[in-house]
């Protein structure tokens, strides 16, 4: 997939400059910090790291600015879901045949295009830092109230035909609410070397995350737009059974988290953007799942995959 591509794209550019880093053109430099000791690294009397409080950027490794004694962490972000969908299949108008499912026509769209709304998503974890570059953490995210609605798929009449109920299929279109839940590991990769700049720290991370999750939908209903006998147009809503899928999330995280450059500080802030893979979407409107009532989707409703970007910012604390 594209998006994975860029992913993979973009952190090899990270590593790359990690090397870019190693330049003495890149380091702390004694000019920056003529006001230090003779050591490169900017340290008070105390032995805390001190960052130059200059417009001009440098590099110096991270453990400079990390407190050892602080390896337990909680981070909570909040982002913009934007969710999409991979190889759709099945077909929305009504089964079983009756006065608002005839057989004149053929639907020209069964399925396809859709439009939602976009919410918040929530992400909280508490983890461990192993190493400086490395941590691992305990992740819950959440993304509720997203208000979908497939497209209507219009109807294809024989030609020299007017639309009537022998020589058209009913428009239809369905609607539902959905949730995205998921509780997993995250894997937290910090480059080494950090950039400061006026007393701030700023390091480059990337993330991966898997575990299960889940996607709720409810409220599921179908509107059937028809034309009567007596040749009026009518509208039919269907309600459908609710469905729940439980499938496996895997996460890619890319971002920058600031703090003050200062072994004192404990509270840092987090931008980044992340890929969520939440697995197959359910076969939804199955006429065997529907009870006594019978009306049903004529071909279930599913996808190999939901997955969603989300832009999000944060806050973490160490303790």
């Amino acid at each position: 997939m594209k998006s994975i591509k860029r992913f993979i794209f973009l952190f090899s550019i990270l590593f790359l400059y990690q090397n870019a880093f190693a330049n003495e053109a890149f380091l702390e430099a004694p000019a920056i910090a003529a006001y230090a000791s003779n050591s490169k690294k900017h340290k008070s009397r105390s032995g805390n790291y001190e960052g130059v409080d200059s417009w001009k950027p440098y590099y110096t490794l991270i453990n400079n600015v990390q407190n050892d004694t602080d390896r337990t962490f909680a981070t909570s972000t909040v982002g913009l879901g934007f969710i999409y969908f991979s190889h759709v299949k099945g077909d929305t108008s009504l089964t079983p045949a009756s006065a608002r499912s005839v057989t004149g026509g053929t639907n020209t769209k069964k399925v396809g295009g859709f439009s939602y709304n976009r919410t918040p998503i929530y992400d909280i974890f508490f983890g461990y830092r192993i190493l400086d570059w490395f941590k691992v953490a305990l992740a819950l995210q959440n993304q509720n109230n997203i208000s979908f609605q497939s497209r209507f798929a219009p109807t294809l009449v024989p030609a020299g035909a007017t639309r009537t109920a022998t020589t058209s299929l009913p428009d239809s279109q369905f609607r539902a609410n959905i949730a995205l839940n998921a509780v997993y590991a995250k894997f937290m990769f910090e480059l080494p070397w950090i950039m400061v700049m006026k007393s701030w720290m700023y390091a480059l991370y990337f993330n991966a995350g898997v575990g299960p999750c889940w996607q709720s939908w409810t409220d599921i209903r179908q509107y059937i737009q028809y034309v009567t006998a007596a040749g009026l147009e009518a509208t039919f809503v269907n309600t459908l059974h609710q469905k729940y899928g439980a499938s496996a999330l895997w996460q890619l995280d890319l971002g920058i988290r600031a703090k003050s450059a200062s072994l004192d500080a404990v509270i840092s802030f987090v931008l980044g953007c992340k890929f969520n893979s939440w697995g197959k979407i359910p076969n939804i409107g199955e006429s065997t799942q529907q009870g006594s009532w019978g009306f049903a989707f004529r071909k279930p409703y599913s996808a190999r995959m939901l997955y969603s970007f989300a832009p999000y910012m944060g806050v973490q604390w160490n303790f």
